[in-house]
């Protein structure tokens, strides 16, 4: 942490869609003023724990690592 430096907002607006053409669930949120980098993270439980799925500078990403059973995911974004 860098004394005097502001945080980056938090990212808002994720929303989270089923790709029936491909399995994936894609995600969106809007950009977060003062961010360069997104982390993603998923869990199965709500409230966590959450793994780390994604490092990136987008604002979307697709999740292929899902499963077709049936099983509900919890999204995190970090900026």
């Amino acid at each position: 942490v860098v004394s005097g430096a502001t945080p980056p907002a938090v990212p808002t607006g994720l929303t989270a869609t089923f790709d029936s053409m491909d399995g994936d669930i894609d995600l969106a949120w809007n950009t977060a003023s003062g961010a360069t980098n997104y982390t993603v993270s998923r869990s199965t439980i709500p409230g966590g724990p959450y793994t780390v799925i994604a490092n990136l500078g987008a604002t979307s990403h697709s999740d292929a690592s899902v499963t077709r059973n049936g099983s509900t995911y919890y999204y995190v974004i970090a900026s």
